[in-house]
């Protein structure tokens, strides 16, 4: 059996939506979960991505072919969803990959980004004068847009028209998917080649140096963060999802054409909705997701899709992959009802 239930904050609703050729109905209805029996006896839990109303699924399931469908009012005392009602609230703009950021580096005493490969320490808090988050990875051009707008120079980043960045000597800064050092960065534990940046024990490949080129970007899918005792690795599909996003924010883009850096491989991405909370199969709780429909663009042109606005990003490889594995590992994972609209696929990505 496949499931999807999905939060509609905007309506106020929680919607079920179940793939069975047996007939279910309700056995259990609590305010974080439903419990469906067959009629064979056989009871299972799902988990609701949004506390209920209990009484609101007074109408049980309604069945259309294998596709039963439940709908349900969210408790009123929940909280949270007035803010999706306020039209001065911009949730695109809230919605953005944070992991690894400023605030999560600081709230350890000591921490330290590794070479995955030989485990070779890269960057320590102690070799930071100083940490600060960026705007935005795509700040130049904004800047360059919005040229009569210029950032406040609070904490002796020097800034130009364009936006050009210059760090205090040893200050690391943190973008949504990659760390920026600059080329006179004081420990030797990298090396600062003219087009990349190397683990400099293992000549492991780590980022590459930014259009600008007073910086080196270490991207953060090839590093890994220890803290705390604990060694995490960060997701590359995030680094796809922050792109997306910010797409949104600075152009208004809805519609993306990905396209693998390495490879002639593309997909084409409709930004559906953000900022969404849902439920999956096997009991997977995704919260804070974007809603994406997405084909190859083999299949059709961009520009014959109805969309006005196309944007194109070019993607390194690994996010590539790994974020076209995630596209299709969810879609399969949904009931037939709703896996596809029209030519289009649909899909869930964690934005966090």
């Amino acid at each position: 059996m496949k499931y999807l239930t999905e939060h509609l904050p905007r309506i106020g609703t929680v919607t079920v939506i179940l793939e069975s050729e047996i007939k279910l109905s309700i056995k259990n209805l609590r305010s974080g979960s439903l419990e469906l029996v067959d009629i064979n006896g056989l009871s299972f839990v799902i988990e609701l991505p949004h506390r209920i109303q209990i009484n609101s699924g007074r109408r049980g399931l309604q069945k259309s072919n294998d596709c039963h469908t439940l709908r349900l009012k969210v408790a009123k005392d929940a909280g949270g969803d007035d803010i999706y009602k306020d039209r001065s609230v911009n949730r695109m703009m809230l919605v953005s990959p944070n992991k690894w950021m400023r605030r999560d580096l600081m709230e350890s005493v000591s921490f330290e980004l590794q070479c995955p490969v030989c485990h070779n320490c890269l960057i320590s808090r102690q070799d930071c004068r100083k940490i600060s988050d960026m705007p935005s990875e795509f700040w130049v051009e904004l800047m360059d847009y919005w040229h009569c707008h210029k950032p406040l120079n609070d904490d002796q980043v020097k800034v130009d028209r364009y936006a050009k960045l210059e760090p205090l000597q040893d200050e690391l800064l943190i973008g949504t998917s990659f760390f920026s050092v600059k080329s006179t960065w004081s420990t030797k534990r990298m090396k600062l080649l003219p087009e990349s940046i190397q683990c400099a024990k293992c000549q492991r490949t780590l980022g590459q140096i930014s259009r600008d080129c007073a910086l080196y970007n270490i991207n953060k899918w090839d590093v890994n963060l220890v803290r705390g005792g604990l060694l995490e690795s960060y997701p590359p599909e995030l680094h796809v999802a922050s792109s997306l996003l910010n797409c949104l924010n600075s152009n208004a883009t809805r519609v993306t054409v990905l396209k693998c850096s390495r490879t002639e491989r593309s997909v084409l991405i409709w930004l559906f909705a953000v900022d969404v909370d849902v439920s999956l199969t096997g009991s997977q709780l995704l919260k804070n997701c974007i809603k994406v429909y997405y084909k190859d663009t083999c299949q059709t042109y961009p520009e014959s899709s109805g969309f006005q606005n196309v944007e194109n990003i070019l993607v390194p490889e690994l996010p590539f992959e790994r974020f076209v594995e995630r596209l299709r590992s969810v879609n399969a994972q949904l009931p037939s009802a709703v896996r596809t609209m029209d030519s289009w696929n649909l899909s869930f990505i964690e934005s966090s």
